[in-house]
């Protein structure tokens, strides 16, 4: 990514990504605080540094909503982790638990352009190990 992202930036973009998936709704302080086992204060936080950064827009009392730019993050960060899943499940035998724990450790630390590499080499997969989508890439150069 082109942005530099911790390893934190990203567990609050997946979340703020998920439960806006699931409610439809601007994303409060609460549920992340909830989903991420973390204070409201530490919450807001971060989702004032995310709105700084033009990732998330925050509406006082409403919550945020990930901007273009955040979705675009969060469906890069999501392939990023779906394709190190499957090659880890497909050329490796690795556990359920550590096909994950790798995928995870390594989703922010790997170029979008070796991830295609890879998505090319097991021929462009629709679905992770777990049967999710995995998000097509900008430049992965099977268009499906």
């Amino acid at each position: 990514m082109n942005e530099e992202l911790s390893d934190r930036d990203v567990e609050y973009i997946l979340a703020i990504y998920q439960i806006e998936k699931e409610t439809d709704c601007a994303v409060g302080p609460k549920a992340i605080s909830e989903r991420l086992k973390v204070s409201r204060p530490t919450a807001l936080e971060m989702l004032k540094r995310l709105e700084q950064r033009k990732i998330v827009k925050y509406y006082h009392k409403k919550g945020a909503k990930l901007t273009r730019y955040g979705k675009d993050l969060a469906l890069r960060i999501i392939r990023r982790q779906r394709i190190l899943e499957t090659l880890l499940y497909n050329e490796y035998n690795l556990s359920q638990e550590e096909i994950l724990e790798h995928a995870v450790a390594l989703r922010s630390k790997i170029s979008d352009k070796l991830i295609d590499v890879f998505c090319g080499h097991m021929g462009h997969p629709k679905f992770c190990p777990h049967g999710e989508p995995i998000p097509q890439g900008k430049n992965c150069c099977v268009r499906r």
